[in-house]
């Protein structure tokens, strides 16, 4: 489907026009385009006229604005829907006005689609955004500028327009560059001009394009009771034909209240870029500080080109803070979005976004086919913070389900609770351990994390070690110092090992163990653990026999000891009398099982004999053994 092209500029720089900053936004779609405003300055409220029928469906509708100085944020009212003007949805830099008392110009957009409710052609908006002072006397928000884009079973055609914002100081002439449209031979092609604050004939802002005197404005519209006011054109786009509204006429002209006009005749359709300009024809006349604002102009026209259908990608974002959105438009072969600030990649349709604060984007759409219209599409995103809450917990007694929480958050339209919905804050009977909550924020962001209530058990289990650690073979003691508990388990790295009130066991290697002692009362289900870490460092283990037979029958002819963790050892024998008859060392007897300590003569007198030992275990520490064996024929 072919869809109108509406363009919709805010004076802004276009000094490289086809990804130009100012260019807010350039859509074509099968529909038709109206736009009318009215200023702030009036200090009343009132209505302003649009094209609309019954069979009429809004596409998109934006409104804008524009500040001098730096007023505080305020709000508009449209349709009796209320709306704020921040410094999130300002489109494009701030301006320094150097000439007093303005100072400073900004831009500011939003898209009001989805929060009017268009039933006639009467709009009703109201803003009292001045905020003069006696230093800054054009302080202020102005001038509501809406352009509506709609759809309709009697509208075939398609309609073309782009929005740019203004990058232009206001205090002197400024010219835009903008790119030639691929309009359709015959159709109309039109620009209405948004400006302000004009006031007397001596004020009157002229406007050019490529140069040519197209006339000039001042006083009001006819929309707007002050004199003062300012020229806003007043039109609607449809079926190829440029139609003006209340005083505004699709004429060669604009002229004092009259903001509208055809430029067909003026284009040069041998450049690739037309120009548009503004200034005040009197550049010394300037009546209550800052005259001659122009904040924005609007083109509309019918293209010769083919229209890609963006409608299903969605214009506004609320990104949650800490998640991730991703607009995703496709169709075409280029892209470029602007600003780069919280995008992972600027030349694709779907880059994933992250920004940190509220703001504006904008993505430029072509295609190397010339024949296929090129896009420019606003995408806002919202930033907000998830509603964190404040919890407070309070534990459960086994074995009753007696613990509770209170969850709150100022801003919480709704509370998740283990997957139930509830407006309830505080919950009660709950067992101990982990309980999924979320909050709901009436921000449209959610919080999401889990809320530990911890066990009161009626047994408080504890226990003393003795030995606290050794070397292997190692004997321990465990002491039991429960409280309340009327049932044990002793484990050993998981491992049960008794039931016992108290409990004793030999760790016959060396190691790390854990040691548990589980204590309840009367209930499995409550019990509670206490915990000790037990380490056991290598012994040394000298198994020696008690008897040797020299018989040269291959059994038991030597004395030989079965070692173990043994590093060095020095060792004497002894006969019955306490003479020596042989003294030997070894070393290097890591991970020797078996020691020759004597081999036996076979001519060794019969009879008692004695042997000490002086060992060295593998952890470096020293024991002295002595045993006494027999030698027998």
């Amino acid at each position: 489907m072919r869809l109108p092209f509406f363009l919709f500029i805010l004076l802004v720089s276009l000094h490289a026009p086809a990804l130009a900053q100012n260019l807010f936004l350039e859509e074509c779609f099968e529909g038709g385009v109206t736009a009318a405003g009215r200023t702030s300055a009036s200090l009343i409220d009132g209505h302003f006229k649009i094209r609309w029928d019954d069979e009429y469906t809004l596409k998109t509708a934006y409104a804008i604005t524009y500040r001098y100085g730096r007023p505080s944020f305020t709000g508009f009212n449209l349709d009796y829907n209320t709306f704020e003007w921040n410094e999130f949805n300002q489109v494009g830099g701030e301006l320094e006005e150097l000439a007093d008392p303005i100072q400073y110009f900004a831009v500011n957009v939003q898209d009001i689609s989805n929060r009017v409710n268009l039933a006639s052609d009467s709009i009703y908006i109201f803003m009292d955004g001045v905020q003069g002072t006696s230093e800054l006397l054009a302080q202020g928000w102005y001038s509501i500028y809406c352009v509506f884009l709609y759809e309709s079973p009697s509208i075939t055609d398609t309609t073309c327009v782009r929005i740019y914002t203004a990058d232009q100081v206001q205090y002197e002439r400024q010219d835009y560059s903008i790119p030639t449209p691929n309009y359709k031979a015959g159709t109309d092609i039109g620009l209405a001009v948004h400006s302000d604050r004009l006031g007397l004939y001596e004020d009157r802002g002229a406007v050019l394009v490529n140069n040519e005197y197209l006339g000039s404005m001042w006083g009001a519209d006819a929309t707007n009771p002050l004199s003062g006011a300012g020229v806003r054109g007043h039109f609607y786009y449809e079926n190829e034909i440029l139609t003006g509204l209340d005083d505004d006429t699709a004429n060669a002209t604009v002229n004092r209240s009259d903001g509208l006009a055809l430029i067909n005749s003026y284009l040069n359709e041998d450049l690739d870029e037309q120009t548009v300009s503004f200034f005040r024809v009197n550049p010394e006349s300037i009546i209550a500080g800052g005259a001659n604002p122009h904040p924005s102009f609007t083109i509309a026209y019918t293209p010769d080109c083919e229209v890609i259908d963006t409608d299903d990608v969605p214009r506004t974002y609320t990104r949650c803070r800490g998640d991730t959105i991703q607009p995703n438009f496709s169709g075409y072969d280029h892209y470029a979005w602007s600003p780069a600030t919280g995008l992972s990649d600027t030349d694709v349709g779907n880059p994933l976004c992250y920004a940190d604060t509220s703001r504006w984007y904008s993505v430029r759409m072509w295609s190397d086919d010339e024949d296929v219209c090129p896009q420019t599409i606003p995408v806002f995103v919202a930033v907000k913070n998830k509603p964190e809450p404040s919890i407070s917990v309070q534990p459960s007694t086994c074995p009753e389900a007696s613990g509770s929480f209170v969850i709150f958050h100022e801003n919480a339209s709704a509370y998740v609770v283990n997957g139930t919905t509830t407006q309830v804050q505080q919950h009660t009977g709950l067992p101990a351990g982990t309980h999924e909550v979320a909050v709901i924020g009436n921000n449209g962001c959610t919080w999401e994390g889990t809320v530990e209530v911890p066990l009161i058990p009626p047994a408080e289990a504890g226990f003393g070690v003795n030995p606290p650690s050794g070397e292997s073979p190692l004997e321990v003691f465990f002491q039991n110092q429960s409280n309340g508990a009327t049932g044990y388990e002793w484990l050993i790295n998981g491992s049960s090992f008794s039931t016992a009130e108290n409990a004793s066991y030999t760790f016959a290697d060396s190691g790390t163990f854990e040691v548990a002692l589980v204590g309840w009362f009367d209930n499995l289900s409550c019990a509670d653990t206490a915990f000790y870490t037990l380490r056991v460092d290598p012994g040394i283990r000298l198994l020696i026999p008690n008897v040797v037979t020299p018989n040269s029958d291959g059994r038991n002819d030597n004395l030989v000891a079965s070692v173990k963790w043994l590093e060095q050892a020095q060792w004497a024998i002894y006969n019955r009398w306490g003479r020596e008859v042989h003294r030997e060392t070894a070393d290097g007897l890591a991970g020797a099982e078996g020691l020759t300590l004597w081999e036996v003569p076979n001519d060794t007198e019969p009879g008692n004999y004695s042997i000490v030992v002086t060992a060295t275990g593998l952890n470096g520490n020293t024991r002295n053994f002595g045993v006494d064996f027999m030698v027998l024929d």
